[in-house]
């Protein structure tokens, strides 16, 4: 799945250096309210539950589905990810 590798990638799984210390919290924060903003571009509506741990769930599940429609291109990624990365732009200034 595309996208919410794409996510992993981005925040740093899997890549970081030996002997180096990292905030994880801070950058698992990142993450998670990447895939709730990526989520809502998807979907065009907000993702939201009660829970946090069950809008996380959701927030997942909808970046899933839409990324294993058939005929899904990395460049529908690539544009979805460009639409979050603009919407959260003009969101924080």
């Amino acid at each position: 799945m595309l996208a919410p590798g794409a996510l992993q990638v981005a925040a740093g799984h899997g890549r970081g250096a030996a002997g180096r210390t990292y905030d994880w919290d801070r950058i698992d924060r990142a993450r998670d309210q990447s895939f709730a903003l990526l989520a809502e571009t998807l979907t065009g509506h907000p993702v939201n539950a009660e829970d946090p741990a069950a809008a996380k769930a959701l927030h997942r599940e909808a970046v899933d589905l839409w990324s294993a429609e058939p005929g899904r291109t990395a460049a529908d990624a690539a544009r979805a990810f460009r639409t979050a990365a603009a919407r959260a732009e003009h969101a924080l200034f």
